[in-house]
């Protein structure tokens, strides 16, 4: 028998404005059928933004799904409505058990509706709403930007400087808009800056966790986060933008917007909050959008919009531009909450150039038995969730060793195979070295070339990680290597340097002394090409007292010389969650002792070319300035060995080539404006 508890029934209606009567039709479907279709949908669109090569298999499957949607969401008179209609503009009126669905890929006859239409989100929900006095519209509409706020997405900070420059150079047309940048704020100003500006733009991170808002929001330094509910807060506190225009991956993804009587009233995620606070149109990505074709859309979408365009037009042709520039489906990301016919520098769309697709659904059948049935599981989950950490935390507190008796935790006889297969295990990797080196004798005697390296220009720096004492890191229960893989993970993510596994280096061996064995085919060996490291961390775990303390001391392998040590106190608790604050000073001494250096390599009317790659740690995004830091130039694009920028017009003409460049850290001001 068929299970009909998740069916939902839908009331769809297109309308046109001004008419007094309108027909509406109701069709059953399956809201878990039609969320299966939204996950796939999601997953496939995020990895065709990280696989930028698969652009027709991507929007192939895309385009399947959005037809596959539209046939069980739209009945086909709707269908025929929306094929012969000449109105530009589309507003889909849904409420809020609806939001989630994402009706702007449908697809008909071909073509998204996103593509077809200037599209814009209307909301019927039970929440409360704030109503808050509009805006003036007299006078120059005033620009926020919050660019890169975490500190941790060059291509956000450089996004809020091109857009600041944009508005800078349209300012000189007298376009009445006046643009503010900042990168690192507090929350209460962050509040105070919103309520003050007409339109407010985000590039940056954000956190979505659908089952706990306090956690979703725009991510600020030192962990600190601008949350959902920080925005619930507002409401009703005073005016609020026009628009907020919030440029990150999942910032405009929702869940349904749920209405719980005799709860507290609170948003679900960023979009909800901000529509709910007050803001007329909140732009955003629902799925995971790169930070070049991001950046792109929102010049795009800027250029439109101070044209005189409406905002979903703007929207539309911003999607357009990259849809035709980018494989990946990044067009697919955006969607508007708000009247797509409102024009902030221009008219308004005539009403004769709308339709309104409204979605409704009746949720009294289910809602009491689904409402009961997701509160006891998510008791379940929880008691059980609780009773879990409770676990793992007095697990971790008990048995982590007390250095000054662990020996006496160990059994002797399980000691003493461990230490004779420590030794076999350092016997084989010294075997395995004198082996190699008597095979490759004979290439010591051949003549070397001496290479020519432009002592400026970086060269790659390679670094390891190892434990200083095998036996204690044994009796530390695997601690210290616990604490050199995060260290490991925290170098890389966050310097140029190239992290080498030492580690596990008697399994590396191990494969190597196999694949050149008689086991192996001649054609399938491996000839060994390890690379050296430059740098070691001798990483260790000291108990000093009743303090618990890692060590690392950085040397330089060549010379032997201590570079400098670093010793950071351990605190009761998980031990990968102190790896930020323990990493931070040695991170800091690696970036600061081992910037990223080059030289321009060739200045074209198109082009601006770097002779250094990805080989040293060059990013999208990044930033380099000269000597005399007068210029800045962003990176665009990056090969191995070379890479492109882009300059500042103003700067072109003090560009030459040979001109000796370096990594720009630009200064964190609490206020930074982009026009004196």
């Amino acid at each position: 028998m068929k299970n009909k508890s998740n069916d939902i029934q839908l009331t769809i209606s297109l309308q046109k404005p001004g008419k007094s009567i309108s027909s509406y039709q109701i069709i059953e479907t399956s809201k878990d059928k039609i969320k299966t279709h939204c996950r796939k949908l999601i997953e496939t669109i995020n990895q065709s933004a990280r696989q930028t090569d698969k652009k027709q298999v991507s929007c192939e499957w895309i385009k399947e799904t959005g037809q596959i949607l539209c046939d069980e969401l739209l009945p086909s008179s709707i269908k025929q409505a929306l094929r012969s209609t000449k109105a530009s503009c589309l507003i889909l009126k849904l409420d809020d058990y609806l939001v989630d669905i994402p009706w702007e890929l449908l697809c008909l006859n071909n073509q998204f509706l996103c593509e077809r239409f200037n599209m814009g989100r209307v909301v019927m929900t039970r929440q409360s709403i704030s109503e808050t006095d509009e805006r003036k519209e007299s006078g120059p509409k005033k620009l926020w930007i919050l660019a890169n706020p975490g500190g941790d997405l060059p291509g956000a900070a450089s996004e809020g400087l091109q857009i600041c420059d944009f508005m800078d150079e349209s300012s000189e047309d007298k376009t009445p808009i006046i643009a503010n940048l900042d990168t690192s704020i507090s929350i209460d100003k962050i509040k105070t800056n919103i309520r003050n500006s007409d339109f407010v733009h985000f590039a940056g991170h954000v956190n979505y966790h659908p089952r706990d808002p306090e956690q979703s929001g725009w991510k600020l330094s030192d962990n600190k986060l601008f949350s959902v509910r920080d925005v619930d807060k507002m409401s009703g506190s005073g005016k609020m933008p026009d628009m907020i225009f919030s440029n990150a991956c999942q910032s405009a993804r929702t869940e349904e917007w749920e209405w719980k009587e005799n709860a507290r009233d609170d948003s679900s995620s960023l979009v909800n909050a901000y529509m709910r606070a007050g803001v007329k149109h909140y732009l955003g990505a629902c799925f995971e959008i790169m930070d070049e074709p991001g950046s792109r859309f929102a010049i795009a979408f800027y250029e439109k919009i101070l044209s005189g365009m409406s905002i979903g037009q703007s929207v539309k042709e911003a999607r357009l531009e990259l849809m035709n520039e980018y494989p990946a489906a990044f067009w697919s990301a955006y969607i508007l909450y708000g009247d797509p016919t409102i024009s902030y520098f221009g008219s308004n769309e005539s009403e004769t150039n709308l339709i309104i697709l409204e979605a409704t659904t009746d949720k009294k059948r289910s809602s009491k038995k689904e409402s009961s049935n997701t509160s006891q599981s998510w008791k379940i989950v929880s008691f059980v969730a609780i009773g879990l950490t409770i676990f793992f935390a007095l697990l971790f507190f008990f048995y982590l060793p007390d250095l000054k008796s662990s020996k006496s935790l160990v059994d002797p006889a399980v000691l003493n195979v461990f230490i004779e297969q420590e030794k076999e295990k350092q016997q084989t990797i010294a075997n395995f070295i004198e082996d190699y080196v008597k095979n490759s004798q004979s290439s010591k005697n051949k003549n070397t070339i001496k290479e020519s390296f432009d002592k400026w220009t970086s060269k790659p720096v390679t670094i390891a990680v190892v434990v200083g004492d095998s036996l204690k890191s044994f009796l530390n229960r695997g601690a210290d290597n616990l604490m050199a893989s995060a260290i490991e993970k925290e170098i890389k993510q966050n310097t140029r340097l190239i992290v080498l596994d030492r580690l596990s280096l008697d399994g590396i061996i191990k494969e190597l002394s196999l694949s050149n064995s008689d086991l192996v085919l001649e054609k399938n060996k491996i000839s060994p090409n390890l690379l050296a490291a430059n740098l070691l961390i001798d990483l260790q775990l000291r108990l000093d007292g009743e303090n618990l303390f890692v060590i690392m001391r950085l040397k330089e392998t060549q010379s032997g010389k201590l570079l400098d040590t670093f010793k950071e106190k351990l605190t009761k608790g998980p031990l990968l969650s102190q790896k930020k604050r323990i990493a931070k000073k040695i991170i800091g001494y690696l970036k600061k002792t081992y910037p990223v250096r080059g030289r321009i390599l060739e200045i074209t009317d198109k082009d601006i070319l770097i002779n250094i790659g990805k080989e040293v740690g060059v990013r999208n995004g990044q930033e380099y300035t000269n000597e005399s830091q007068n210029i800045i130039l962003t990176v665009i694009s990056i090969k191995s060995n070379i890479s492109k920028v882009r300059a500042r017009q103003k700067d072109r003409t003090l560009l030459t080539k040979g001109m000796k460049i370096q990594t720009y850290v630009r200064e964190q001001k609490e206020k930074t404006k982009c026009k004196k």
